[in-house]
């Protein structure tokens, strides 16, 4: 009877095993998994409010997805922080954003949704702006671009 049930007992350490491996798996850094480290879209957001509240376009230019006269660079670059027209397009961006949170005693982030489009995937971040009882959504959308995600749509 106790060799039955040590082997019972063995089966049930060595299934626990398994699992444990295989969520661990799922865990890993892109870094421990031999990918670069991508910062995630509520950090890079999170540093974006600040550079607007600053109103620092320039160094913003680097956050927002390429959309111009040059069709070789939409979707695939960031705005030039040393091109004067871009910059300002960054600033009119910015003075957007700002907005929103200067309308706002606080805001929080929603979850994370992976689109797939024509431009690549996309990731969409819900941004709820409180202040008092009302509260007003914005989605900002990202697609990796060099390495980091950067801001292609704000609805």
């Amino acid at each position: 009877m106790k060799k039955s049930s040590l082997s019972v007992f063995q089966v049930m350490v060595f299934l626990c095993g398994l699992t444990l491996l295989f969520s661990g798996a799922s865990r890993l850094t892109p870094a421990q998994q031999g990918t670069a480290e991508i910062e995630p879209v509520e950090t890079r957001l999170t540093k974006l409010f600040d550079l607007c509240q600053k109103g620092d376009a320039k160094r913003a230019a680097a956050y927002f997805v390429y959309r111009g006269a040059d069709k070789s660079r939409e979707w695939k670059d960031t705005f030039r922080a040393s091109d004067a027209r871009e910059t300002a397009e960054v600033s009119e961006i910015c003075r957007r954003i700002k907005g929103y949170l200067d309308e706002s005693e606080s805001h929080r982030f929603g979850e994370v949704k992976v689109e797939r489009e024509s431009e690549g995937e996309w990731h969409v971040l819900e941004v709820s702006f409180q202040r008092g009882s009302q509260i007003k959504k914005a989605l900002f959308a990202f697609l990796p671009i060099k390495g980091q995600f950067s801001i292609g749509d704000i609805d």
